[in-house]
């Protein structure tokens, strides 16, 4: 399909490789091309999740399972969406076959519609299955997928599909090769498909081409380099293997596709399969707003001795310092924990508030915005936090009418909540939401009531889920999220952060941990008693991209 993707179920290599021993113990009885190095592989699959992050609202990981191999990094292939929910499927490819059931489990875990389930002597690969548009579905019969599966499909599917179209499928290079019918046709919009002709059956080309729509044709040099593996984020708006000059440059004469800002490259030499990604459908009921992040870098810094003279507008008492510096080692400790490379910044007298470093910027994946704090006494340490972020972004914004705090800004994906407070002022707020408009991104302008930053009272953990307190519970800006909901004496634990698999929270706030649990979250509890002193949390100490 090709309308824009709500929603993606991927596998992580963490979860599917597991380590390089593993894979060595695995990859020739799967029939690997050559062993993937699982260093690699990891950083590949960083850039994915990344481009997929820019254009997806929801990302889905499948668990780690020992009922399977690393061939269920394909998360293609052991289910099929359709607009009113999953079909699951029973690989072609016998050591596949118990990804079926592992995926069932995660859908209903996840309240994913089932519509059915393959049963009996049927196979079938999602990488057979092709929805042409939404009325229109060919599935490929070949070596995965045989006559069997293809009628249960089309008896589930009968009521929703108009045309049902059977492809058979090559001998091509023999039954162990993984050949699906998206080996050679990627559809990346209603009109408009990359395909591999030398393998299409004619009559499916000249059904295509009868149905009006153009043919991008693959060189046979970068077929073996996955030129026709393609995924459509949106209409024309597609991911693909690096190195397919020739089919990157037939796709630019389409006037279509991969314009100088859309185009999206991935090298996946260490993925060597077809499919690392399984779709949902664009208007099915499987849509929910939401997403999970990973961050990959964050940056710290070390509180001065000046930072007891800070600012405040707590009365809890002067901060013990050498406790501040224990608290914010292990506040270090548990962001490495949590799978990131962390840039340590040494401390600045001459600005006692610059340990909270969120405030001075906030970024995104493709640029960061320099903001402008509303404190006058922190004005000086953005230039510090520019200069470092240099080193990870080339290019920049910044906040230059008004006045804008990092704390008052919550990011969802791919829309941004402002908060005008004491520290950021209306002018300050609608330059932010120009700039992030003008990158594709939108905002929401939500004026405090009660708390000092956005982000003291509401955090956004994934999966369309908040933490709130105070003000936010109610708030109509956030009516559609679900809620951990944070009662007034235990506010402060509002100002929580997800940083990869885990949500780092501040100690003593048992209802709150209780609360993240029955969501399936995995908590950290950090002591914050001399951070809390400033008017700080957890996520003022960090910047995390």
């Amino acid at each position: 399909m090709y309308h824009p993707l709500e929603r993606v179920i991927i596998k992580h290599p963490n979860d599917a490789f597991i380590s390089q021993q593993h894979i060595q113990n695995e990859w020739q009885k799967l029939n690997y091309l050559s062993e993937p190095n699982f260093e690699e592989a990891k950083k590949e699959y960083a850039e994915f999740i990344a481009l997929l992050s820019k254009h997806v609202p929801i990302i889905d990981y499948l668990p780690l399972s020992e009922h399977v191999s690393m061939d269920s990094i394909y998360a293609h292939d052991p289910v099929k969406f359709t607009a009113e929910g999953a079909i699951i499927l029973k690989s072609g490819k016998e050591l596949r076959q118990p990804e079926a059931q592992v995926y069932r489990k995660f859908l209903e875990d996840k309240e994913i519609p089932i519509l059915g389930e393959l049963t009996g002597n049927a196979t079938a690969d999602g990488g057979d299955i092709v929805w042409l548009d939404e009325r229109v579905l060919a599935v490929g019969n070949g070596y995965r997928t045989n006559e069997e599966a293809i009628r249960q499909i089309k008896e589930m599917t009968s009521h929703m599909v108009d045309e049902f179209i059977e492809v058979q499928l090559p001998h091509a290079d023999g039954e162990e090769e993984c050949l699906h019918l998206m080996s050679f046709i990627s559809m990346v919009d209603k009109d408009l498909a990359v395909v591999y002709s030398p393998l299409m059956p004619v009559a499916f080309r000249k059904k295509l081409l009868g149905r009006g729509i153009q043919l991008i044709e693959v060189p046979k040099a970068e077929y073996d380099l996955l030129g026709c593996n393609v995924l459509a984020v949106a209409p024309s708006v597609c991911i693909m293997v690096a190195g397919n000059e020739s089919t990157k440059n037939n796709c630019n004469k389409q006037e279509q596709l991969y314009t100088n800002t859309k185009v999206k490259k991935l090298a996946l030499k260490e993925l060597v399969d077809r499919h690392v990604s399984q779709v949902l459908p664009y208007g099915s009921k499987l849509q929910k707003k939401g997403d999970y992040h990973m961050f990959k870098n964050v940056i710290v810094k070390t509180p001065g001795k000046s930072y007891v003279n800070g600012l405040t507008t707590s009365d809890l008492g002067t901060p013990d310092y050498e406790l501040l510096l224990e608290q914010h080692t292990a506040y270090i400790e548990a962001l490495k924990a949590c799978g990131v490379e962390v840039t340590h910044l040494a401390e600045s007298e001459e600005y006692p508030d610059s340990t909270f470093v969120e405030d001075a910027a906030v970024l995104t994946p493709e640029f960061a915005i320099i903001t402008n704090p509303g404190a006058e006494s922190r004005n000086g340490e953005k230039e510090e936090i520019e200069a470092v972020l240099k080193k990870f972004y080339s290019k920049f914004h910044s906040i230059t009418s008004g006045t804008l705090d990092g704390g008052d800004v919550l990011q969802v994906n791919e829309h941004f909540y402002v908060g005008i407070s004491e520290r950021t002022n209306q002018q300050g707020a609608e330059q932010f939401k120009g700039i992030v408009e003008s990158e594709g991104y939108t905002a929401t302008i939500v004026e405090l009531q009660e708390f000092f930053h956005l982000k003291t009272g509401i955090a956004y953990l994934g999966d369309n889920i908040v933490a709130a307190a105070g003000e936010f519970l109610d708030h109509p800006d956030f009516a559609t999220y679900e809620k951990v909901e944070i009662p007034a004496e235990d506010e402060y634990s509002a100002n929580c952060i997800k940083v990869n698999d885990y949500v780092i929270i501040p100690k003593g706030f048992k209802e709150t941990k209780q609360k993240l649990a029955e969501r399936g979250l995995e908590t950290i509890e950090l002591e914050m008693s001399e951070f809390q002193k400033h008017d700080g949390g957890l996520s003022c100490l960090s910047l995390r991209f």
